[in-house]
């Protein structure tokens, strides 16, 4: 224990000696350097030459007219915090779900109409609506009953890596941190990029959450068709409301975290049964971004709990809600925290490099975003750990962005290779480095 306790008291000399040096006073996040940063790299998608030609044929369209673009999900057009971009996301999901019941491929949802009676009819569980899909199928179970994650950078995370992560950050909490982190890595570890796995079974399986889910997708379904406004409702109280049960309703919200508004993701595992729960979880997803961006003059996101302003809507509320998920079932803020934390700084897909970070200036775009999701992910943990002890919450996000990006220590660019190699040579500078640019510590003080 006094080799621990030394460790931490270093590693927390290393995070107030690096802490020192900080930026100069950072522009307001509520204008267009938010929308600029969110927006920026969707133009190509709609072979654009600027954000304010791609707006421009996105506002002038509708789905089926949107010729030449590449946009291939609704998270994707979920991404642009725009109505007429939102919207279409939305329509978007309602032809994916059609498609799917008419066993369609991706390749032909675009070439398909929106057909409200169809998806109607599929989340009213219709058979012959139902009739092309498996009557059993296992693979959902399967994917459930896993009992570790198929991504071997995670699988190679140790024990005294978790805790080196916590002492670092938490140090007075390191060692609830790092037991919490290890089940949070163990239980939430993705199989095909698939994360919350039990939470997706139960809630795609078990009845209590059939009809209630239903429901409140044909409710959003007729007020987005109708031009109804949402009014001053939020998600999380709509859930709580048709849900009567506050576990269950954590339960969608962690589901709904762990998928965005891409529920075509779980086509896969869908039978007769379980498809219009999939569609209902869909349509929830794509109508809660678009009620955000109806809801902006009031400074409050529909998809956030009341008393959270965010005037910077990325369309990520996901990175809130999954802290918040995680804070409330595993006991540790810092915990739910860091994992967001590691997957920003070591996440390698399609979209994410590890180096990408070093390449960049450290406001880049990249960076930027980077910063939004830190920011969501930090206010959604201290939310869920305020919320279990009865406090009330009013909390501005973009307040926090400014702290983020007023924190960073501005260091230099490097190259790509230089870059590459202190990932694989010194993965140790590596941290170091990144804590440099993001401090994201500093999200939660």
């Amino acid at each position: 224990m006094k080799k621990n306790a030394r460790i931490i008291r270093i590693l927390h000399a290393f995070t107030m000696i690096s802490a020192m040096q900080i930026s100069a006073s950072a522009q307001g996040w509520d204008g267009p350097k938010c929308r600029d940063i969110v927006m920026s790299g969707n133009e190509y998608k709609f072979a654009s030459r600027s954000i304010a030609e791609m707006l421009s044929k996105i506002e002038a369209t509708d789905i089926d007219d949107l010729k030449g673009n590449t946009v291939r999900s609704p998270w994707e057009m979920g991404l642009i915090p725009n109505v007429a971009a939102r919207k279409l996301g939305y329509q978007f999901q309602l032809k994916m779900i059609h498609a799917w019941a008419r066993n369609q491929r991706m390749e032909a949802y675009d070439k398909m109409p929106i057909a409200l009676q169809a998806v109607r009819a599929i989340l009213a569980g219709n058979p012959k609506a139902l009739e092309t899909l498996p009557i059993a199928n296992n693979d959902l179970d399967l994917l459930a009953s896993q009992p570790e994650g198929d991504r071997l950078d995670l699988r190679s995370i140790g024990g005294i890596e978790e805790f080196s992560f916590c002492a670092y950050y938490s140090p007075r909490q390191a060692l609830s941190c790092y037991e919490a982190l290890d089940r949070i890595l163990q239980d939430m570890a993705p199989v095909q990029n698939i994360t919350a796995r039990s939470e997706i079974q139960q809630v795609l399986t078990e009845e209590p959450y059939r009809k209630p889910l239903i429901g409140l997708a044909l409710d959003y379904m007729n007020r987005i068709e109708s031009g109804e406004s949402i009014g001053d409702r939020r998600l999380d109280e709509d859930l709580r409301r048709v849900m009567k049960n506050e576990d269950r309703t954590w339960k969608v919200l962690a589901v709904l975290a762990a998928r965005g508004a891409n529920f075509y993701k779980l086509y896969g595992y869908a039978t007769r049964s379980n498809f219009p729960v999939i569609a209902a979880l869909g349509v929830i997803s794509s109508a809660a971004l678009y009620f955000d961006q109806m809801n902006e003059a009031i400074g409050e996101r529909f998809s956030f709990p009341r008393g959270v302003k965010v005037a910077c809507d990325s369309g990520k509320s996901y990175h809130f809600w999954m802290a918040a998920y995680l804070t409330r079932s595993y006991g540790s803020k810092w915990a739910a925290y860091l994992s967001s934390v590691a997957y920003q700084m070591r996440s390698d897909t399609e979209f994410r490099k590890p180096e990408r970070a070093f390449i960049d200036s450290w406001n880049s775009i990249a960076n930027q975003k980077i910063r939004i999701d830190l920011a969501y992910s930090a206010t959604g943990a201290d939310y869920a750990e305020r919320l279990k002890n009865g406090g009330i919450y009013n909390f501005d996000i973009d307040e926090t962005l400014s702290i983020l990006e007023n924190g960073s220590e501005m260091p230099p660019p490097i190259s790509a290779t230089k870059a590459k190699g202190i990932w694989s040579s010194s993965p140790i500078s590596a941290f170091l480095r990144w804590n440099r640019i993001f401090h994201p510590e500093k999200a939660m003080q």
